[in-house]
């Protein structure tokens, strides 16, 4: 079985499981069903590396976990920016499942173009890989700031297209596109799918470089990616709920950033084992993690008290 067979038959089976999340699974919109869809797509994406080990070999398993591992980790600053749009767009809890259906599965199609893109790039020209290590490691030190760009992100959006734009003040009912007096106006979910699309595009310029420093195998890349954003709406939910209590996993991806784009600019002279890569980006996942969840109980003991 060649590639593309293996390419076809995933993204069959892909589609089949995102139409089903988006009518039937999703349908009961709770925290405890927001949980487990989480896990559920964390379960699928990590016992997809079974597979990967059976068509490619060891060096392809490590590959792969350690691609979903960081593709999972920069997720995490996609979703910040994505809660401060939709807070200052003043988006509806109910209107954010449609738009984040939306955006993710636009982000699937534009992340093939990414992947296409960057891997004609580094094979044509390898001196893109310092300058795409460069960029990584600047996005990791800029990732220690407050995620307030997303916010006036959202604002700038927002009052360029209010001034070039027809944009309706209604309600807009969940429709993209409104007719007053008989002339069509775009709504504010327009206006918001836009901005998210915008900083997905600027968040694939960071991520799909990263995961070619990991792996050239194309499918590896494909595969860990598609894996790791499709269950970025139910995972959105959670964080929602308890995104005061992560104060510092945003430091742990922004750890990994600086990480991956060193690795990058120094691939010529230093060379890592795969499983040594694994190791290395899950135990900053750990420690963050942990030390969120440390900081966390010490709060409560003194709130406690």
């Amino acid at each position: 079985m060649n590639e593309i067979f293996h390419l076809i038959a995933f993204n069959v089976v892909i589609l089949i499981l995102i139409i089903a999340d988006f009518f039937f699974v999703s349908k009961k919109k709770t925290l405890a069903n927001a949980i487990f869809l989480t896990f559920l797509w964390i379960f699928l994406g990590l016992s997809f590396s079974i597979y990967i080990y059976i068509w490619g070999g060891k060096n392809l398993f490590y590959e792969y976990l350690t691609a979903y591992c960081v593709e999972k980790s920069l997720s995490v600053d996609n979703i910040f920016v994505f809660m401060l749009i939709f807070q200052k767009m003043n988006i509806d809890g109910e209107y954010q499942r449609k738009l984040l259906f939306l955006g993710i599965f636009s982000a699937l199609i534009f992340r093939v173009i990414m992947i296409l893109m960057v891997s004609s790039l580094l094979h044509s020209f390898h001196f893109m890989m310092w300058i795409f290590g460069v960029l990584l490691f600047y996005a990791g030190v800029a990732a220690f700031q407050s995620p307030e760009d997303g916010k006036n992100f959202g604002g700038v959006v927002l009052k360029k297209a209010a001034a070039y734009l027809n944009i309706s003040e209604k309600n807009h009912d969940g429709r993209f596109f409104i007719s007053e007096n008989g002339v069509t106006k775009i709504t504010i979910l327009t206006v918001t799918i836009f901005c998210i699309e915008i900083c997905d595009i600027v968040f694939a310029f960071d991520s799909i470089p990263a995961l070619f420093s990991i792996t050239d195998d194309r499918f590896v890349i494909y595969t860990s990616n598609v894996f790791a954003i499709i269950g970025l709406r139910s995972l959105y939910i959670v964080f929602a709920k308890f995104v005061g209590e992560l104060h510092y996993l945003k430091y742990g991806v922004a750890l990994i950033l600086c990480l991956i784009g060193t690795k990058m600019m120094l691939s010529n002279y230093i060379h890592f084992d795969s499983y040594v890569y694994l190791l290395v980006i899950a135990g900053i996942l750990i420690v963050s993690s942990g030390m969120s969840a440390i900081k966390n109980h010490m709060k409560k003991s003194s709130g406690e008290k």
